[in-house]
Order: C-alpha cells, then sequence, then structure tokens
C-alpha cells in the first residue's frame, strides 16, 4: 500500500452540509413510507403478514383491516398496527372476551404454559 492510500485509508468521510447525515451504511431515507392508520394494508404486505408469529402463542397472524390489526389464528389475540407497523408487544395487545388476563391467556395458548 503506497502512502498516499494508507492517508486515504484513515481520512474522515466528508459530511455533506445541509443533507441528512447517515450512519454509515444506513438509508437515508425510510424503507417503508409513513402511511395515515388507515392504511395499513400498504405497509403489510402479505409477505411480511406470512413472517410475523404472535409472540404468545407463536401462531399465524393475518390482518383485520378494520380494526387496524394483527390478529393471532390460534387464540385471537389482537395486536395493534400503528402508523403501519405491528406492536407486537404482548401488553399491548386486546384480549378475546373469554380471557380476563394475559396470564389466562398464556395458560391455554402459550408456547411454554400449554
Amino acid at each position: 500500500m503506497t502512502l498516499h492510500a494508507e492517508h486515504h485509508r484513515y481520512r474522515k468521510p466528508r459530511r455533506n452540509r445541509g443533507a441528512i447525515p447517515s450512519v454509515a451504511g444506513m438509508v437515508k431515507e425510510p424503507i417503508l413510507p409513513v402511511m395515515a392508520s388507515s392504511h395499513p394494508i400498504q405497509t403489510l404486505d402479505e409477505e411480511t403478514i406470512s413472517i410475523l408469529r404472535c409472540p404468545v402463542s407463536g401462531s399465524r397472524m393475518h390482518l383485520d383491516p378494520s380494526d387496524n390489526c394483527l390478529v393471532c389464528e390460534v387464540g385471537g389475540l389482537r395486536y395493534p398496527v400503528r402508523d403501519g407497523i405491528p406492536v407486537l408487544l404482548p401488553e399491548e395487545a386486546k384480549l378475546p372476551p373469554e380471557f380476563e388476563t394475559l396470564e389466562d391467556f398464556r395458560k391455554k395458548f402459550g408456547r411454554l404454559g400449554g
């Protein structure tokens, strides 16, 4: 390696003044457009939904656009979708009417409790 090449190897990258700064290798623009919550179907495609699983039961989920949520196929736990982003926190999920607590749901449908 030449002295000139060695110098450039350790040089700090230039900053483009006025542009949005980026972290090395990260995209400057959001990958998913920010959508109004009434249009979750545009940001959650079928391929993405097919990958997601309920953190409690491990079951597949499907989108319920009328309630703007993801519904677990096993047990019916309903996770909200906010601004096109699924919130897969069990504490944020709506329980089916037959369950009073998340612990009751976990006892019946939980991966570990079952």
